[in-house]
């Protein structure tokens, strides 16, 4: 018996390259707030788990389900690459410890950009081409 399977070639889209760089930072702002969440969830059960013994690893939240962009900077350049010795950890250094970059909260900083950014006239461009997990990270933003 001969049965013959059809697999579907891989399709790719093309898009303008400011899209797909609003789509990062809108799937970056997505990991913030599932971060935030994580954290927030954590702290509340934290005396619960310590009582029970039980252990999380964080796996159900759906962490690292999504593209972040430190994932994305990790596949192009791994830290293990670019790290040069354990001692020369940046949290030792005092000047990168008042860089006003360092300071920044990103969660914050990303929202307030988006919900700007989504009041101009181009942003039915980017809208057109976000998917719908990024269209509800982008009613949250503008919801809040």
């Amino acid at each position: 018996m001969h049965i013959d399977i059809f697999v579907a070639p891989e399709q790719w889209t093309t898009i303008p390259v400011v899209v797909k760089m609003f789509k990062l930072l809108i799937n970056e702002l997505y990991s913030q707030m599932e971060t935030n969440m994580f954290a927030a969830d954590n702290s509340d059960d934290e005396d619960d788990d310590e009582e029970n013994g039980f252990e999380d690893d964080g796996s159900e939240f759906g962490l690292g389900k999504g593209l972040t962009l430190q994932s994305l900077l990790e596949s192009l350049a791994p830290v293990s690459d670019i790290q040069e010795d354990e001692d020369d950890n940046e949290l030792d250094d005092p000047d990168a410890l008042s860089d006003p970059i360092y300071q920044i909260d990103l969660h914050a900083y990303l929202k307030d950009f988006i919900q700007a950014f989504s009041r101009e006239p181009c942003f039915a461009m980017f809208s057109s081409s976000l998917t719908v997990q990024e269209q509800l990270v982008l009613q949250s933003v503008e919801s809040k």
